[in-house]
């Protein structure tokens, strides 16, 4: 194959495949929106490296520039299923409003884009910049729990191994002068990133055998989780000697930061001094031969189409989910009367108002006997992104209550089982609250499967969902309290269940 005509295809191919970025960036521009505030939240520091990977793969791509010219690129149809496949787990997660998944199958979605468009050949070697991007997408929380009970063991042993009176429960570390709470944010996932991050890049830069290489990230990612526990225990010593009242104890992961640094710097400077003089060498890249496209244009022309087809579908069916509960108009909800010698519902003002963004609420006091229950329901004609049933800013509790405790529980006599939380209000004492969640038609407790019934029920052209929450003063008397609550849901399961079905939603002035 001639180098005239190569260069020209790699000028087709390249203008093609900026375009299909190009495309892509515009379609699912919500997702690239979301990972760029990621990207740029200092504050919080957990991907706050995304930019600097992306320009390290993208110096990487621009290192390897001579090797990729010498390949002929050319599209891989069977590519396209992957392409489909990407962006059908995108649509759904939009459909069910999972933000963190639509992210996380962004990259892969661009990596079938690119094996489409430049073929097997020159993905793979692009493979290691690409998934390097990967150190940038907010997929690694399933590593905070093993993290942070890493780090509040360590910390913990060497605590006691350095004589200093303390007792752990549940991450809480108990000192003479007050508590040091280990919360996940401390569990180190930052500085392991980061770790990664630098170490990937230096192995890359310095070596060509895998082993050795990888050999090198697994040394820094363990400094990083070492920097960690060593941050938590100084912060412990620190705490313990000066009453809780040293800056470190407040502002600790600036400390964090320069323990980590410190490290990495040592290890990598032992590198250069010992491993490199014992002496690896950065094997020079052999050619590989570059092959001819079997596509003419015309072909070629097909197959983008394709592809720019197949990822304009994602978004097309989120805009059609999204179309399905076309009323425009305002609605009030209604609740239902009281049944089985429950008397109501009652207004009533007592400062317990759950937050549920984007749903319509209705809340009533209920009597019998002289007590009272109170319930709340927020439904959901149809779910967006930030008006949906779960939703990390929504919370049972109010604005005015702090949850102590909260559980899955059953009401007995035949019930669904509910979440039990026990707040505490400012005007009205201990409450018990009991609440759930009606999706399609169905009742659940658990978050994943709200969210995958709102997926099926967009089949069945059923977009609704709703939160039923009943609480009741506790008057110093836990189990009269449940039993009240045990006797309230039972006497009026089948009205709650259809205020939940959106029975009595009806639009303003009717």
């Amino acid at each position: 194959m001639s180098r005239e005509s190569n260069a020209s295809g790699w000028n087709v191919a390249l203008t093609v495949l900026g375009l299909m970025l190009l495309l892509l960036l515009v379609l699912y521009r919500d997702t690239t929106l979301y990972l760029a505030g990621l990207w740029s939240n200092w504050e919080d520091g957990g991907y706050s490296h995304g930019y600097l990977v992306l320009l390290i793969s993208c110096y990487i791509i621009y290192s390897e520039r001579r090797m990729l010219v010498r390949m002929a690129p050319c599209p891989y149809i069977p590519a396209l299923l992957a392409v489909a496949a990407c962006g059908l787990i995108w649509s759904v997660a939009g459909v069910a409003t999972v933000q963190g998944v639509q992210a996380a199958v962004l990259l892969p979605l661009v990596m079938s884009v690119v094996w489409v468009v430049l073929g097997t050949q020159v993905t793979l070697k692009l493979l290691l910049p690409l998934m390097f991007i990967g150190l940038a997408i907010p997929v690694w929380s399933p590593l905070l729990p093993p993290l942070q009970i890493i780090t509040a063991e360590s910390a913990f042993w060497l605590t006691r191994l350095y004589g200093i009176p303390a007792f752990m429960q549940d991450f809480t570390l108990h000192l003479p002068a007050g508590r040091l709470s280990i919360h996940e944010a401390c569990s180190g996932l930052h500085y392991l990133l980061a770790g990664v991050t630098l170490g990937v890049f230096y192995a890359w830069l310095n070596y060509r055998r895998l082993w050795s290489g990888l050999l090198v990230v697994m040394t820094i990612a363990l400094a990083a989780i070492l920097a960690n526990v060593l941050r938590v225990f100084i912060i412990i010593v620190l705490a313990y000697n000066t009453d809780m009242q040293h800056p470190f104890v407040e502002d600790h992961l600036r400390l964090g930061w320069y323990l980590f640094g410190a490290l990495v710097f040592l290890l990598l400077l032992a590198d250069q001094l010992f491993g490199r003089r014992a002496g690896e060498a950065c094997a020079e890249h052999v050619a590989t031969p570059a092959t001819s496209c079997k596509y003419a244009t015309a072909s070629r022309l097909v197959i983008f189409s394709i592809t720019a087809a197949l990822l304009a579908a994602g978004p097309f069916m989120i805009r059609w989910a999204a179309g399905q509960d076309r009323h425009t108009g305002l609605r009030v909800m209604h609740l239902p009367g009281g049944a089985a010698g429950w008397h109501g519902p009652a207004s009533v003002n007592d400062g317990w108002q759950p937050v549920y963004r984007g749903a319509i609420t209705r809340k009533g006091l209920y009597s019998k006997a002289g007590k009272g229950v109170y319930l709340f329901v927020g439904y959901y004609p149809g779910q967006s992104q930030g008006a949906e049933l779960i939703n990390d800013l929504n919370r049972i509790g109010g604005n005015e209550a702090w949850q102590v405790r909260e559980e899955i529980t059953s009401p007995g006599q035949g019930q669904a089982e509910v979440i039990e939380t026990e707040i505490e209000t400012l005007f009205a004492g201990k409450r018990l609250v009991w609440h759930r969640y009606r999706v399609a038609g169905h009742d659940t407790t658990n978050d994943y499967v709200a969210k995958y019934r709102q997926v099926t029920g967009l089949l069945s052209g059923r977009m609704d969902a709703a939160v039923i929450a009943i609480a009741t003063d506790v008057e110093n008397d836990m189990q009269a309290a449940r039993a009240r609550l045990a006797d309230f849901m039972y006497s009026m399961g089948e009205p709650l269940a259809r205020t939940a079905d959106g029975e009595f939603v009806t639009d303003r002035g009717y």
